[in-house]
């Protein structure tokens, strides 16, 4: 069950979304400043991906954990909080597909978590 479950998780360029496949209602004619109306549909969380990377590396599957912790470092590093953002390398709350992230939702500590978590788990093995 474990083997299938890591194997069929749906996964994107991104990283492991939440809520997928994502309810298309959900945005209907909604303004994008009102993300609570939609929040977690088809989002990359950066604590969820690292729950997801701690499963991956507890059922050793390096690959899987590997992908996931260069997916979520390179949204920490590239991730685009738009033009009025005063900072672009940082764990947003949570991302779009595309990166791009919500301003206001910039430096998140439960997302700074996420990511130790991933390395203190996964690479040191610090149970």
């Amino acid at each position: 069950r474990t083997k299938r479950m890591l194997d069929n998780i749906p996964r994107t360029p991104s990283g492991i979304p939440c809520l997928w496949p994502p309810f298309q209602h959900s945005k209907t004619n909604i303004p994008k400043n009102r993300t609570g109306l939609y929040y977690h549909n088809g989002r990359i969380w950066p604590f969820v991906q690292g729950y997801w990377a701690m499963a991956a590396a507890k059922h050793r599957r390096e690959d899987i954990f590997a992908e996931e912790v260069m997916k979520l470092t390179n949204l920490s590093l590239h991730g685009d909080g738009g033009i009025d953002c005063d900072v672009s390398q940082t764990f947003a709350e949570f991302y779009e597909l595309d990166g791009t992230f919500v301003c206001t939702q910039q430096r998140q500590l439960w997302s700074d978590a996420g990511f130790l978590s991933m390395i203190y788990y996964g690479v040191f093995g610090v149970r």
